[in-house]
């Protein structure tokens, strides 16, 4: 495999000239237990015999019918979206630190954020994130800085993941993080809290009633942030119109498939009084001295260009061509295109619930309204239900303990559902 990649060169020269003894010290970092060895390529080949022989292997590869979320979806991604984003002058495009030379990139990318606060019914949107994840743990600096208070309350069903980015962005920070349950919001609130933060549907995939909470936080001078599912919002209450204060979301649902787990799409929204503190890249449009339509790169209190001490974020660059994936996703669906996917995901996942739950011994974990993703409690360990369904073809969903988490989107057939359910209640 080494010399696939460098087939005219001594790699010995190559590993001496890094002080490395020989490939395995270059790839130590990389577990033992996934390294792939000794694959079968005769010495000599050309590159087409080549090729033809990684697409057999490549062929061995299984395709599960996917029910798993948790962060990122199965969701249909049109043809369109990728011929429009393969054109040269996309995907090929960079982080414009040049801006006023880079006029299609900050169009694109200006539209990307208009589409965005159109969806979620935010003030301002950035020019995107790195994922949900990192979104949440800048949402959670930001509001430390905008509030100067030190404590961060994180409801217990939030996901897991993001938690832990979270407490990796703040661990050599004064920032005090609490994880609780949404009952106790109001028993945690306190003047040291920065912010509360809330994900809606939550990481089981039911809503949280957190709108009642919302006046309550506010009126304790902290700020409110939600987590959300975009597609959801076709159909559901926005951020927007419920008053939050900084809305983020994983984009991936929008024009970009699921690529084994990245790249992904960071969304970021706020409210006009917090655009200062905002991290990440923000496009403004203006006029030239013609009286010319031109963007602009604006409010740039980045670390490249101020003081790193004075810097509101250490985000310098944005996921430039997935969120233009997603603008194109969002526009070539539209209000009733986006509506009609939020409806399939709907009536899908609720088909799907309404016919486990006639199963003896399956329930769901909560009687919470919920959109493509619920949690039901089985009468036995989940992750063997998981790795039964997986010989079967199908991805099950994410098993934690007795409980598994189910995502449906407008993907899945009714025959696919169905034969779900079939081989669910023949292993219970």
């Amino acid at each position: 495999m080494r010399n696939l990649f460098i087939p005219n060169s001594d790699s010995k020269k190559i590993l001496e000239s890094l002080g490395l003894r020989d490939f395995d010290t270059l790839i130590s970092d990389v577990p033992e237990a996934i390294r792939t060895r000794n694959i079968p390529l005769e010495n000599g080949i050309s590159e087409m015999e080549v090729l033809r022989e990684i697409d057999n292997i490549g062929d061995k590869n299984e395709r599960l019918i996917t029910f798993a979320g948790g962060g990122v979806y199965d969701h249909f991604v049109p043809k369109t979206v990728g011929s429009l984003i393969g054109r040269s002058e996309f995907i090929t495009a960079y982080t414009p630190y040049q801006a006023e030379v880079s006029q299609g990139t900050l169009q694109a990318m200006f539209e990307f954020q208009s589409l965005i606060s159109e969806l979620n019914g935010m003030d301002i949107t950035n020019a995107s994130m790195y994922d949900g994840a990192t979104a949440t743990a800048e949402a959670v600096l930001m509001a430390t800085n905008a509030t100067r208070r030190d404590e961060i309350l994180m409801l217990d069903s939030v996901n897991p993941d993001y938690q832990k980015v979270v407490a990796t962005y703040c661990e050599h920070l004064p920032i005090s993080i609490k994880t609780i349950s949404p009952e106790q919001i109001g028993d945690f609130l306190s003047e040291k809290t920065a912010a509360v933060v809330i994900q809606s549907p939550n990481y089981f995939g039911f809503f949280e009633d957190f709108e009642q909470n919302i006046a309550t936080i506010q009126n304790n001078k902290s700020l409110v942030i939600q987590i959300y599912d975009p597609v959801s919002l076709a159909l559901f209450k926005t951020p927007g119109e419920m008053g939050v204060d900084i809305t983020v979301a994983e984009g991936q649902s929008l024009g970009n498939a699921m690529n084994f787990g990245g790249p992904l799409l960071g969304l970021f929204s706020c409210r006009k009084k917090l655009v200062r503190k905002m991290p990440g890249r923000l496009v403004g449009e203006t006029v030239d001295a013609d009286g010319k339509r031109g963007f602009v790169l604006t409010l740039q209190t980045r670390e490249q260009h101020i003081r790193r001490e004075r810097a509101t974020s250490n985000i310098c660059t944005n996921q430039g061509l997935c969120a233009l994936a997603a603008t194109i996703h969002i526009a070539l669906a539209g209000k009733s295109g986006m509506r009609q996917i939020a409806k399939l995901c709907y009536n899908n996942a609720h088909f799907l619930a309404k016919k486990l739950t006639q199963i003896d011994g399956i329930s769901l974990i909560s009687v919470a309204p919920f959109f493509k993703e619920f949690t039901v409690q089985l009468p036995m360990d989940a992750e063997k239900i998981v790795e039964k369904m997986a010989k079967n073809g199908i991805l099950a969903g994410i098993a934690n303990g007795k409980n598994l988490t189910i995502a449906v989107t407008e993907k899945r057939t009714k025959s696919e559902m169905m034969q779900f359910v079939e081989l669910l209640e023949e292993m219970i």
